[in-house]
């Protein structure tokens, strides 16, 4: 069945860095099949990025929504990753999706936080970065606490931990991971061992918060594409 848009969406192009597919390696659905496609280009600048070929060196194609899905099997949850894909308009991609499987397909956003935008039937994975928070940031991030989101904190060192802890207690949020910094499986190995230790030895209890090692650095390291 033709999709009828309307004209101005029909040549809009989103930056896309790739399209793939793998098992998700972080966050509550760990371990599960999906489609990612990762945007281009991003608004902050983190040291312990994983994926700089997606904020720097112009690696990126332009592409239409119907050349990007060409490129999304049918019947996969999709998660939208990057970069920062929030810095882009992504509600005519997510209709076309939405129309051609209907409201049952599940689409994940991947963002720093920093750009809310108010969007239908997706679920918002928000990954806070510690370095940039401010009284902003924290006021979009309850904005998207009301849009049910998880928040994933990367964890590094003790002052990490104690940083997102100190958070918590001035943001009210339900669903919180814990997950390691760390681009090999013996360095995400012993962060997660050292966030375990440090979860335990917390005064308080942390009813909301779970750690979840990320699970595509351990199958395969660092690699592209996975």
């Amino acid at each position: 069945m033709e999709i009828k848009r309307r004209r101005s969406d029909v040549s809009l192009k989103y930056p896309i860095s790739e399209i793939f597919t793998s098992i998700k390696g972080e966050g509550l659905d760990i371990g599960k099949k999906a489609c990612f496609v990762r945007f281009y280009g991003c608004n902050l600048n983190c040291s312990f990025c994983d994926s700089k070929y997606a904020t720097k060196g112009n690696d990126f194609k332009q592409m239409t929504v119907d050349e990007i899905l060409e490129q999304v099997p049918k019947g996969l949850p999709v998660t939208i990753t990057g970069g920062e894909p929030l810095l882009y308009d992504l509600a005519p991609l997510i209709t076309t999706l939405l129309r051609r499987e209907g409201r049952q397909r599940q689409i994940e956003i991947e963002t720093n936080g920093t750009t809310f935008r108010k969007l239908y039937y997706v679920d918002f994975a928000v990954s806070p970065k510690m370095e940039y928070m401010s009284d902003s940031y924290k006021d979009n991030l309850e904005k998207f606490e009301r849009c049910n989101a998880t928040f994933k904190f990367v964890i590094g060192s003790r002052a990490d931990f104690d940083g997102v802890m100190s958070l918590l207690d001035e943001i009210s949020v339900s669903k919180v991971v814990l997950m390691p910094e760390g681009m090999t499986p013996e360095r995400i190995i012993q962060a997660s061992k050292d966030i375990a230790e440090w979860m335990l030895e917390y005064p308080e209890a942390i009813t909301h918060t779970q750690l979840i090692p990320r699970l595509h650095i351990l199958l395969w390291g660092n690699q592209r594409g996975k």
